[in-house]
């Protein structure tokens, strides 16, 4: 597990899977996770988000961030990016949309 901000740390179990480095990586572990596993995930950090926010917003701009600090962002942007297959497509991939094998995700 990653460490996370203490008041945070009952979500440390989430870090190995989603606390993950650059959008490519947060696309396939979203692509690569069940509905079940991304359910519980989303259902785990929509409990904080306000919190979370609120803590991110509170970090200088510009700095590099802590470890914990970095890992709880990486926790968030994977809450962004699993939130449509949770709320609009309860289907890990965008049902009728173009074939993720061929999206390519520039950093």
């Amino acid at each position: 597990m990653k460490p996370l901000p203490p008041e945070f740390s009952d979500l440390s179990d989430l870090t190995d899977a989603w606390a993950l480095d650059g959008m490519a990586a947060l696309n396939q572990a979203r692509l690569q996770h069940t509905m079940a596993e991304i359910d519980n995930f989303y259902q785990r950090m929509v409990k904080h988000m306000d919190a979370i926010m609120s803590y991110l917003r509170g970090l200088p701009a510009g700095d590099a961030l802590s470890p914990p600090d970095s890992n709880l962002y990486q926790l968030a942007c994977a809450f962004m990016e699993v939130a449509p297959a949770v709320e609009l497509f309860r289907d890990p991939d965008v049902p009728d949309g173009f074939p993720a094998e061929r999206f390519v995700i520039l950093q």
